[in-house]
């Protein structure tokens, strides 16, 4: 494959525990059409048999620029800052050892930035199942848009999918790389890059994040618990928002009684729901959901579906 002068992405993927799908994942980053691809996997302490998937993977590209790193389990910013000392592009991407990219993501990311000038972008994504059969789009539920997003991150308007991002190896070593203090690493990332930057945003599904239904609720209640460590440190590094922690709190329990909802967990919503009211009476999002709810799971699908076929 000639990849002489064309623009050089490192690529690091972090992985525990995913012999089922770091294969799939593996092939659709080496599937990037026009840029050369620098694919760097941290197996992060993996018992199952990860490392030797991965090696037969890397059999099939001989002749690509593919590292395996091994180690004991550190935990995902860990494992991205290994990958990040290995990595020599001008362009830095991850992606969960599940998730795919689609062959046009990063050619498409790259040109944006160099038009743009910007140091960060991201896309809109498929949200797949555990057999890759496509459930939704992320703009169906979420209002991304690029420029300066950092007040919608801290007020859990959205957050950039986790698969679709592409930096500047500049920015990223400019922020200090991923702080392994946190649990919720994008989140963290996305925060102290938009503080200071504009970033872009490419209304097209360039990726795929994979969903595992059955893990739904316990997922939720993590990805809360990081949000709120994420939020946390932002605070600390910018004072000025420090008076608005407390309606920020209750956004972030909005948003997840917003995920129980759509995962039709009503009694979760609408617990989270009125945990949002008190915090902020005001609340319109976590007003909408304590009364679709308090409605049944009928009238919450049908809801869905129209407003899906609404935004397109």
């Amino acid at each position: 494959m000639q990849t002489k002068g064309l623009p050089r992405v490192s690529v690091v993927i972090p992985v525990f525990n995913c012999e089922r799908y770091i294969a799939e994942t593996i092939d659709s980053v080496l599937a990037q059409r026009n840029v050369s691809i620098q694919l760097i996997v941290v197996n992060d302490g993996s018992t199952d048999g990860t490392n030797s998937v991965v090696r037969q993977a890397f059999d099939r590209y001989q002749g690509r620029d593919v590292t395996l790193v091994s180690g004991e389990n550190r935990g995902i910013c860990a494992a991205l800052n290994e990958g990040l000392r290995i990595a020599d592009g001008e362009f830095f991407a991850y992606l969960g050892a599940d998730d795919i990219w689609h062959p046009e993501k990063c050619a498409l990311q790259v040109q944006e930035l160099k038009n743009s000038g910007r140091e960060a972008v991201y896309s809109d994504c498929f949200v797949i199942d555990a057999v890759g059969t496509p459930l939704y789009l992320y703009s169906s539920v979420f209002p991304f848009r690029g420029g300066n997003i950092y007040e919608d991150l801290l007020w859990a308007r959205f957050r950039p999918p986790s698969p679709t991002h592409l930096l500047t190896a500049a920015i990223v070593r400019a922020i200090g790389g991923f702080d392994e203090t946190q649990l919720a690493e994008d989140l963290d990332m996305w925060l102290r890059i938009a503080k200071d930057h504009e970033v872009g945003y490419i209304p097209k599904p360039l990726a795929s994040y994979r969903t595992h239904v059955a893990n739904m609720s316990k997922d939720l209640e993590t990805l809360h618990k990081y949000t709120i460590q994420a939020l946390d440190s932002a605070v600390r590094r910018d004072p000025a928002i420090a008076p608005l922690r407390s309606k920020l709190r209750a956004e972030l329990d909005s948003g997840r009684a917003a995920s129980h909802l759509e995962a039709l967990e009503m009694d979760a919503a609408r617990h989270y729901a009125l945990r949002a009211l008190k915090r902020r009476p005001t609340s319109v999002k976590a007003l909408r959901t304590l009364a679709l709810s308090c409605l049944g799971k009928t009238v919450v699908r049908r809801a869905r579906s129209i407003t899906r076929r609404v935004r397109g």
